[in-house]
């Protein structure tokens, strides 16, 4: 009788290790997404050592795209990458979602200023700008 409880408490505890297991990595997922307003300016707070996404839109068959106005302070935070991903609207050259995923690195105020060019088009000026004003706690 003794030795079929402990071994139901161990398998019990067992199950609740794996679950714990399985809720910190899907925590770890889990991603702020923090989309482009349309005011020219979008403020976000994050936590130091929380990875976040931008999300704006973008049409690239336009030859359009975003890039940064400014060089980001890279001790306060990092671009760890960027992507596309495409809306489904079944359109040839479509709009798309443009995702840039970034870490904030330490605690302070910075800003990711963007403009929206086409890259061969040295002095033209922006067709749009934009700032995301980053508050990192």
């Amino acid at each position: 009788m003794k030795k079929h409880f402990l071994t139901s408490v161990m398998v019990a505890l067992a199950g609740l290790w794996t679950v714990s297991l399985v809720c910190a990595g899907t925590e770890e997922e889990v991603m702020a997404v923090f989309p482009m307003s349309d005011k020219g300016e979008t403020c976000i707070q994050v936590q130091v050592g929380q990875k976040f996404s931008l999300k704006f839109v973008t049409s690239p068959g336009t030859g359009y795209g975003w890039v940064l106005a400014a060089p980001l302070d890279e001790k306060m935070l990092t671009v760890m990458e960027s992507k596309n991903e495409v809306q489904d609207s079944g359109l040839l050259g479509a709009n798309e979602y443009e995702i840039w995923i970034c870490r904030a690195l330490a605690a302070g105020r910075t800003e990711i200023a963007l403009k929206y060019v086409r890259p061969w088009e040295k002095d033209a000026e922006p067709l749009k700008k934009h700032i995301f004003k980053v508050e990192i706690q």
